[in-house]
């Protein structure tokens, strides 16, 4: 079987972790991410890494909302980042934080409006 988590992205990240670490299912969940928020510090990133979640972390442009809340904050993101820009899709390093992916966009050219527009998609959020 597979096991996939479905729902918001904060919510989804939680919701995987607790069913590979609390309910103990023995399956591990795919999780794929759209416009992720920071929801953890990065020991809770190091944790979630451990229990082999598969995770990736879409990213459109300039979305506002994975730069929230801000790693000033002690925030850090999970797995890997899949950065969508000018219509290509970049992966980037594992660190959860790459420099050269949407953590490169400038605060000032955040937006909104990239936050609803995933694979071309709009959404109602």
């Amino acid at each position: 079987y597979q096991r996939r988590v479905h729902g918001g992205a904060a919510l989804a990240t939680l919701a995987a972790a607790d069913v590979v670490s609390v309910l103990r299912w023995g399956l591990l969940p795919n999780v794929i991410h759209f416009g992720s928020p920071r929801i953890g510090n990065a020991a809770f990133a190091a944790w979630y890494q451990a229990l082999r979640i598969g995770a990736a972390r879409v990213t459109h442009e300039a979305d506002i909302v994975p730069h929230l809340p801000p790693e000033t904050f002690g925030y850090h993101h999970i797995g890997t980042e899949v950065w969508q820009r000018n219509s290509t899709y970049i992966v980037c390093d594992g660190s959860g934080e790459d420099p050269s992916c949407s953590k490169s966009v400038k605060d000032k050219d955040l937006n909104v409006p990239d936050h609803q527009h995933y694979m071309s998609e709009v959404s109602p959020c």
